[in-house]
């Protein structure tokens, strides 16, 4: 009876909330519950909208306007510690739709950061040591796992208090990737019994850390892509082994699998994940500028074939497929793909050829390099580890008829562009890779890991004046110390390298 009567309440609440929020935002009231439901139901609408492909950008903005006035009305009340979990969210949207009208607002994860804190202290929750991981990780996309990859990195680095991380996942949930969450089990308390579940639900709405929107060390704040570059450096300037290793059943049982697929025993594979349309884009055109053609790659798999190695095509079975190869596997279609095969796969590759999409996070979380092709927006450099290689998109104004400079390619709004939206707004065209840049950054990709790769002085030139470019350009972030860690692609930058300085857009600092 508890329950159910918890449900009519509920049910009655939300219908007191839909009638009387629309009046009370319309006349000013101070309800600062109102102004969040009112921006949520926008925000549904807004979405909608998108999703049809058939809104008209005026009135797109003007619903913009409306969330991002409701959100800011409701976020100067701070919360209680019952209504942190809501708070943290609204300043999330309010981050999302402040960057696609052109505003960088850094000041919001920061007063985000700092209220949490200050209320979780006041009440002596920070005392448990305790904190909840979001449960999006495990049943969204599987890229947002990288989030924790760092968060479990900075706790054992001592950038921020270590805590004990908790899970609570409901024995019902579709689990992206059942075997990559037993990884994670060795770092996480996983807890799935009902009954414990709704015993922990309150305090996992007080102490979820927001991980994905930023991360909280102990001398600054940082949006979540910055902080992952800058864990992910420490972690490597200080030789420390992988945080994933693959268990001797799942290695014994992915060679097995390989050999009955052809691939013989002791040959080296590189993966291949190339985003298209379809998979979480729900008919829209929000990631256009994450998608590619996969047919631009086939210079790129010849090189890899021909350095003697084996290509694997991740995915899933709605992506194209790939026409028949030698020594190419399209595992995207093949029976044999299983959860345990993707981790292995990408646990036991060489290197991953990636897009913007969330496989590579995996080959990353097990220590392997990543080949970055058609990269875009350009703040996800900064996430990038040392031992990586990418080349972006080039970015062409179509009002002035000329190519984006880096500057103004990793500067704000273009580098935090995550909407296809915000491109067309800004009138930005996006051109992809070419099959030789790609196949350029696999073949020094190649090189790299066989040892065999020699730079050039005017190479380590170039490649230090774009450092230096990022390092100026991180300043929009942090304080201090904010650059791109991974290399540019060598043939790529000399390629473009009239972009580090032609001064079309933006201040290019002396030296750089």
């Amino acid at each position: 009876m508890d329950i159910f009567y918890q449900k009519v309440k509920g049910r009655l609440k939300r219908v007191y909330i839909d009638f009387m929020a629309p009046l009370a935002v319309y006349f000013g009231v101070n309800w600062p519950e109102a102004y969040y439901f009112a921006a949520q139901k926008d925000h549904r609408k807004y979405k909608k909208a998108i999703s049809q492909n058939n809104f008209d950008q005026k009135s797109l903005e003007k619903v913009e306007d409306r969330i991002i006035s409701c959100l800011d009305k409701y976020i100067i009340h701070k919360p209680n510690l019952e209504g942190i979990l809501d708070w943290v969210n609204a300043n999330i949207l309010l981050f999302s739709f402040s960057a696609r009208r052109g505003q960088f607002r850094k000041d919001t994860y920061e007063e985000a950061a700092r209220i949490v804190r200050s209320v979780i202290e006041r009440h002596q929750l920070d005392q448990l040591g305790l904190e909840f991981i979001p449960r999006g990780f495990a049943v969204g996309s599987i890229g947002v796992w990288e989030n924790l990859e760092a968060y479990i990195k900075a706790g054992i680095l001592g950038m921020r208090p270590f805590t004990k991380l908790v899970l609570l996942i409901d024995p019902q949930s579709p689990v992206n990737n059942p075997c990559y969450l037993n990884y994670w089990q060795n770092y996480v308390t996983v807890i799935s019994d009902p009954a414990a579940i709704r015993f922990f639900s309150q305090l996992e709405r007080s102490l979820t850390v927001p991980m994905a929107f930023y991360m909280l060390f102990h001398d600054r704040t940082l949006s979540s892509p910055i902080a992952l570059g800058q864990v992910r450096e420490r972690w490597r300037s200080e030789g420390r082994a992988p945080l994933l290793t693959l268990s001797d059943g799942d290695f014994n049982r992915g060679r097995e699998r390989l050999k009955s697929l052809g691939i013989p025993d002791g040959a080296w594979f590189v993966c291949l994940h190339v985003r298209e349309p379809g998979w979480r884009d729900y008919g829209t055109r929000a990631a256009n500028f994450r998608n590619c053609n996969v047919n631009t790659y086939s210079s790129a798999i010849k090189a890899v074939v021909d350095a003697g190695g084996w290509v694997i095509r991740m995915g899933d079975p709605g992506m194209t497929p790939l026409p028949k190869m030698d020594h190419v596997l399209d595992y995207a279609h093949s029976s044999a793909k299983s959860d345990w095969m993707d981790i292995f796969l990408c646990a036991q590759c060489r290197f991953v050829i990636g897009t913007a999409s969330g496989v590579y996070t995996i080959a990353s979380a097990f220590g392997r390099p990543v080949v970055m092709t058609n990269l875009l927006p350009a703040e996800a450099m900064y996430q990038l580890s040392f031992n990586d290689i990418f080349i972006p998109r080039i970015c062409r104004d179509k009002n002035k008829d000329r190519i984006l400079d880096f500057h103004e390619l990793l500067f704000f709004p273009v580098s935090t562009a995550y909407i296809q939206n915000l491109y067309d707004r800004l009138g930005l065209e996006i051109i992809e890779n070419t099959p030789e840049e790609i196949q350029d950054a696999v073949t020094e990709m190649l090189g790299r890991v066989n040892g065999a790769f020699q730079y050039s002085e005017e190479d380590e030139r170039l490649q230090s004046r774009f450092r230096s470019l990022t390092e100026y350009c991180g300043k929009q972030y942090g304080d201090y110390g904010i650059k791109v860690n991974a290399r540019i692609g060598r043939k790529f930058l000399h390629q473009y390298a009239q972009l580090l300085s032609s001064g079309q857009g933006g201040y290019v600092p002396a030296g750089v």
